[in-house]
């Protein structure tokens, strides 16, 4: 969310959390029929955090529930939006993007737009296991527009990589995005070029 600027991709707003362990349901806690609190089995108190994220719940402008990307026909989606949803997930590797982790959120006219969620597996360690379903819908095709291009020229990753520094992520990370950044960058002005 932080590295959405100006809610380019569409990313809900989003919080980091870091909650100890003991708020959470400890293993073997099983919930009651009655509706009183979930009765615990024994277990040791864990002494350690759970981290993790709270993302606000995006519905479809008349309030109902969004589908996957995955339920739908990717063809139907427009090529901007698969931009952004591209471009985003590049300069974080993101390593889980599939159709499942995109929301299709129509406007009051009906008109589908991709809202990225779950960004678990991003700035990795290892490059292994990059997973970019959208490169294989039809829109990753399209040439970039000029405003597709205009943002990626105003991105600046030394920028992302000092808020990421502020935000308390590794310094490993920290290269991954600085990399990835550049990345996007010369890529697109290379592309200008031919």
């Amino acid at each position: 969310f932080a590295l959405d600027h100006d809610g380019w991709a569409g990313v809900p707003p989003t919080v980091a959390l870091r909650l100890p362990a003991k708020l959470l349901p400890a293993a073997g806690a099983r919930p009651t029929l009655d509706g009183s609190p979930a009765r615990l089995l024994a277990v040791p108190e864990p002494r350690f955090e759970k981290l993790g994220s709270y993302q606000e719940f995006v519905t479809n402008a008349d309030g109902s529930t969004c589908r996957a990307a995955a339920d739908e026909l990717p063809g139907r989606f427009a090529a901007t939006d698969v931009h952004r949803l591209g471009l985003l997930d590049l300069r974080l590797m993101n390593c889980d993007r599939h159709g499942g982790n995109i929301l299709v959120r129509r406007d009051a006219e009906g008109a589908a737009h991709l809202v990225p969620i779950d960004h678990a597996f991003v700035l990795p360690l290892h490059l292994a296991d990059l997973d970019f379903e959208w490169l294989f819908w039809p829109q990753s095709r399209v040439p970039f527009s000029e405003e597709t291009l205009a943002y990626i020229n105003s991105l600046e990753p030394e920028t992302d990589v000092a808020l990421l520094r502020r935000m308390g992520f590794t310094e490993s990370c920290v290269e991954v995005a600085l990399a990835a950044g550049w990345a996007v960058k010369c890529g697109a002005a290379r592309g200008q070029r031919n």
